[in-house]
């Protein structure tokens, strides 16, 4: 079964972005594929959640979305491991989950065609959305 490491998260607000009342969502991971998956080239559909960061709950901000699928399938002879990196905008009107600071993360989570699956939480980031 694979694996997610290295997960990070970006959040920028250009000016025109501002204005446009949107926020550029920028994240990436590394997989890291069982021989068994690499050897059958699975296929793993990878989506995300944005969570606000809270002490006993966390805020559902969005679910499932930026779906994407990644094969297990390496260049490299003996490398086991994808990076990805992706982005997309969302309206900040769904980063603005507090009053005061937001504090906004990522939950990754991948699923095989075989249905094993695997997740991730991003570090948190602060801002003003």
């Amino acid at each position: 079964m694979a694996s997610l490491s290295k997960l990070m998260l970006t959040l920028e607000q250009s000016e025109e972005h501002k204005k446009l009342k949107v926020v550029r969502v920028g994240y990436g991971y590394k997989l890291k594929c069982s021989p068994v998956d690499l050897r059958e080239r699975l296929m793993y559909t990878v989506s995300v959640d944005i969570l606000g960061d809270e002490l006993i709950s966390d805020n559902k901000l969005a679910l499932n979305i930026d779906g994407h699928e990644v094969l297990c399938e390496c260049d490299v002879p003996g490398e086991d491991e994808i990076s990805v990196h992706r982005e997309f905008m969302v309206a900040q009107s769904v980063l603005d989950e507090d009053i005061g600071i937001d504090e906004i993360k990522l939950n990754i989570h991948a699923v095989a065609s075989t249905g094993e699956s695997c997740e991730g939480m991003t570090g948190i980031i602060r801002g003003r959305f």
